[in-house]
């Protein structure tokens, strides 16, 4: 709740860049041909002209919702209520790419998915360093500090008090680092099936469509089993120390924390009023960094 809430002040340039940044983060991982590149930079322009029509109001209203909500007592029950209006509109933001997704998937050959591999092999490993490798107290610390820096964003500076109350928090979650690994590890291995599958034994669009819907599914609604009993006690989880950090803010917090919703409600509507930018294409030039 809070990652969501805390988004970042330039929330009108980031989206105006998303096509050429999702563009960037894809590269990076499928190197993509000259005609590749044209197409997917298409359909990312296509993808933000549809979301920007369709989604972008949807989500200012759930943000005018979330201010009413801010503004007195937050139960863990409504916080989860809230979260799962959020998790319908991603949804409904990945469905609109399901489509050019499947027909571009189909494009790749067998250098690009070794390449995905190498990529998620070096993600894997990144993840190992940031999580695996570190203590448990260190890896509380570390969510402890991305939780902070996000809750203040959104609220202000937090009390000691308040704090505290984020370090119990932390302290007793059923977070588990390595099991986070093996699922990830799990559905990489998923998707570099499905591609090479289909680069043996080619399919329909249609056919790769609905396969990368249900795999968007499952992400979202795991199967019954271990971890989706994790995923949802982590989710409860989330929504009760939401709520009772929330219990503890201060008017003045409150009041903050509308404010930024209000910023956040008016800017995605002037997103959508506004026109689509006049090129439909990433520029090409490196990204930063």
């Amino acid at each position: 709740m809070a990652a969501l809430l805390a988004g970042c002040s330039t929330l009108r340039l980031g989206y105006e860049q998303l096509p050429t940044l999702a563009y960037w983060w894809l590269d990076r991982r499928l190197d993509f041909d000259d005609a590749q590149s044209l197409q997917i930079r298409a359909a990312l322009a296509q993808w933000q002209a549809e979301h920007r029509r369709e989604e972008l109001p949807r989500l200012a209203v759930l943000l005018d919702e979330a201010q009413a909500l801010v503004a007195g007592e937050i139960s863990a029950a409504q916080a989860c209520r809230f979260g799962e209006a959020v998790r319908a509109r991603l949804r409904a933001a990945a469905a609109l790419a399901e489509a050019p997704a499947a027909r571009i998937a189909l494009t790749l050959g067998p250098a690009q998915t070794e390449a995905l591999a190498r990529h998620q092999a070096r993600d894997n490993e990144e993840f190992r360093r940031d999580w695996l490798a570190r203590s448990p107290a260190q890896q509380q610390a570390r969510r402890y500090d991305e939780q902070r820096k996000r809750y203040e964003d959104f609220y202000g500076r937090l009390t000691e008090a308040q704090r505290a109350l984020l370090r119990q928090g932390i302290a007793a979650s059923r977070f588990d680092a390595a099991r986070i690994d093996a699922e990830r590890r799990r559905r990489q291995a998923e998707l570099l099936a499905l591609l090479r599958g289909w680069q043996r034994t080619p399919v329909s669009e249609a056919a790769a469509r609905a396969a990368l819907a249900a795999q968007l599914d499952r992400l979202q609604s795991p199967p019954p089993g271990p971890w989706q009993a994790q995923q949802q006690a982590l989710w409860e989880e989330g929504c009760a120390d939401f709520a009772a950090l929330h219990a503890s803010t201060s008017p003045a917090q409150r009041a903050r924390a509308a404010q930024r919703l209000q910023d956040y409600a008016r800017d995605l509507r002037a997103l959508h009023e506004s026109p689509a930018p006049a090129s439909a294409a990433p520029a090409a030039a490196a990204p930063p960094g």
